[in-house]
């Protein structure tokens, strides 16, 4: 139950908010934001407008801070009250803004804002500050009547809505350095009407140092243009009228493609539009007509659909005389083989690079059948502008095998000029493969130690659940050299205890084991022992989900991000994923000794090529050549003998004990 101070605090928050000059739907919103605010210390001993930093932390990591929306509604509706009693908002505190994702600077990047509006926030902060310093004040904490008369000084020089906007900027400047909110206080108001009353009514829109289109369409619109600018490398401000028609034809597909014309065209003021050329004005007339007729082209995700589908028909269908003794089902369920070349999601991102191609060859109205190794490789060229040659290579690999399965006798992909053209790219443009960092026993020990932790509001029993469900996902992934895939795949009933306590994880699907022979991978006898006690305290505890005979019951892709968490609680460097507990066992058994053939069999690889890429990045004082000169400086000339033939599914520990 509140006591009664609670109470009053929470009962004056819906007050101030019911009393406020916002909107019907705003005071909804805000009035729900609290709600969820104060309902988190109703059982506590502690006022709602009482909170600190660790209370709001507290917060986010309760059942009331998810979903991610909720969080925003209850950041509104706390600021707004506590600013108007006078009090810093705990949830804009920079901490507590970091835990939720977001940096400190948060007050002058507005999502909703162009790049140049970024600019104009951040110089009003300057301007601020460069005031405090001449009139030998303090920036912070900023006091309202330090505030009010830094706006009255910016009237000689700016129009009015440039300092609305020092206003709003000022006051998020001050209260993301923990102070409380100047932004609607009386003292800054009454300063922003002598402003008004000086310069003449302030209006919406935005900043007078540019007349840049108003409205959040028209900022979304600029935005995604300047990307798409950086993307091809080239300035928006000097792009020509054939670039402004290429960017409309990859978004023809969608309705509001020829309204973004108008609003562009305004950014180019002083300079040649490139949106006012007549090839964009036909086309533009052309859209409003395939738009008002229903006869837009089909987006590139669902021209990606229609190939798949396209070649399964194709595929499954077969033409000409039927051999002597086959039905014409029997030859038909031979032809349709498209789901064991490649599977179901390399089909479809293979299918969607065909399509942007297919988007690309219909800008220049070339049939498909029409397509040469020439058209390949200048298409290839403008793709490498702003991306990586390994992306440039991937699409490369799309288009050979989609070329194949839609049967084409000669694959443009892979004629002369397209070889040529990806070997000057790469001459041109020298990139080292991005690569995982190798995740090595120093931070597997890192991640032990770091698992007990104690988070704000949990008991100790989930704290426990939490560390077991922790160290036996690193334990397993990293014994077992998995794959992101084998590693949510796994069972129970695949997982084999043996008579020394270690164990043995049938892996019977992977990358390269395709038809359910299985794979079996070693388990350590520490990593067992986790498991256990991982499975009899989930079942305790209910939280196991019945029915799904995984042993983490989670996707590929939230095993992925629960190991980059875990890394970064441990107070590892950026960098590690799911793959690094691959790459860095691979790198333990090369540096212990273990031959390529062993290291290929643990891992389940197929061909050396890739264990040499993994193993490429190890410490220079670990490689060959550093532990010969080591060796021969302590009087050894060959590594012991005890490491010859051990098993490769044994404890890497013991191998690294025998080198001396």
């Amino acid at each position: 139950m509140m006591t009664s101070g609670a109470d009053a605090a929470r009962s004056l928050g819906f007050q101030l908010i019911e009393s406020s000059a916002l909107q019907k739907g705003s005071k909804y919103q805000y009035s729900c934001g609290w709600r969820w605010w104060a309902a988190f210390f109703a059982d506590e001993d502690l006022s709602p407008l009482a909170a600190s930093a660790d209370d709001a932390l507290r917060w986010q990591e309760s059942d009331y801070g998810k979903p991610a929306s909720r969080v925003k509604t209850v950041r509104k509706a706390v600021a707004f009250v506590y600013q108007a009693v006078g009090l810093a908002s705990p949830m804009h505190i920079p901490r507590v803004l970091r835990a939720n994702g977001e940096g400190e600077d948060w007050y002058k990047a507005p999502e909703d804002l162009c790049e140049e509006i970024f600019a104009t926030y951040e110089l009003r902060v300057q301007d601020y500050i460069a005031w405090c310093n001449c009139n030998g004040v303090p920036a912070l904490p900023g006091s309202p009547q330090r505030v009010g008369e830094f706006l009255l000084s910016l009237c000689d020089e700016l129009g009015g809505q440039a300092i609305r906007i020092a206003s709003t900027a000022v006051s998020r400047y001050i209260e993301s350095n923990g102070h409380p909110p100047t932004g609607r206080h009386p003292v800054v108001l009454a300063a922003m009407a002598e402003c008004e009353a000086r310069l003449g009514p302030i209006r919406g829109g935005a900043p007078a140092a540019r007349s840049l289109p108003t409205g959040k369409h028209a900022r979304h619109y600029h935005r995604q243009w300047t990307e798409w600018c950086a993307a091809q490398s080239i300035e928006w401000e000097h792009v020509s009228g054939a670039d402004a028609l290429r960017y409309l034809r990859e978004l023809e597909h969608q309705r509001d493609a020829s309204f973004r014309i108008a609003p562009l065209s305004r950014f180019y003021l002083s300079i040649p539009d490139p949106f006012s050329t007549d090839e964009v004005i036909k086309w533009k007339e052309w859209h409003r007509v395939a738009r008002k007729e229903g006869d837009l082209p089909a987006p590139a995700s669902s021209r990606a659909a229609e190939i798949v589908a396209e070649l399964r028909t194709a595929r499954s269908t077969f033409e000409g005389p039927l051999p002597v003794g086959l039905t014409l089902e029997e030859v038909e369920a031979v032809s349709d083989n498209l789901g064991f070349r490649v599977s179901d999601a390399t089909l479809a991102t293979y299918a969607e690079a065909m399509a942007q191609f297919e988007a690309w060859l219909y800008a220049r109205e070339v049939a498909m059948w029409d397509v040469s190794g020439m058209h390949v490789s200048v298409y290839l060229r403008e793709r490498a502008k702003g991306r990586r040659l390994s992306t440039v290579a991937a699409d490369l690999a799309a288009l050979s095998t989609m070329f194949d399965l839609m049967g084409h006798e000669l694959n443009p992909a892979r004629s002369a000029v397209v070889t040529d053209t990806m070997g000057r790219l790469r001459a041109e443009r020298p990139e080292a493969p991005k690569q995982a960092l190798g995740f090595r026993k120093e931070h597997f020990d890192a991640v032990v130690a770091n698992a007990y932790r104690s988070l704000p509001g949990e008991s100790a029993k989930q704290t426990e659940l939490r560390a077991l469900g922790e160290l036996s996902l690193f334990g397993l992934t990293f014994d077992g050299l998995l794959r992101r895939k084998e590693l949510a795949a796994a069972r129970w009933v695949d997982l084999k205890t043996t008579p020394n306590g270690t164990g043995t994880l049938d892996v019977p699907f992977s990358k390269t084991t395709k038809f359910g022979d299985g794979d079996p991978t070693f388990v350590s006898g520490w990593t067992m022992e986790h498991l256990r006690n991982f499975r009899q305290l989930r079942r305790s505890m209910r939280c196991e989900k019945p029915g799904d005979p995984r042993i983490f019951q989670r996707s590929p892709e939230t095993l992925g991000e629960r190991i980059k968490a875990v890394c970064k609680a441990a107070g590892l460097e950026d960098g590690f994923t799911s793959h690094s507990l691959r790459i860095g066992m691979a790198q333990e058994l090369a540096v212990a000794g273990f031959s390529m053939p062993m290291i290929m069999l643990a891992g389940r690889w197929k061909k050396p090529e890739m264990v040499y890429y993994y193993i490429r990045n190890l410490k220079v004082d670990e490689s060959a050549v550093a532990l010969l000169y080591q060796m021969r400086a302590d009087g050894r000339f060959r590594l012991s003998h005890e490491t010859r033939g051990v098993d490769v599914l044994s404890t890497y520990q013991h191998v690294r004990e025998t080198i001396y």
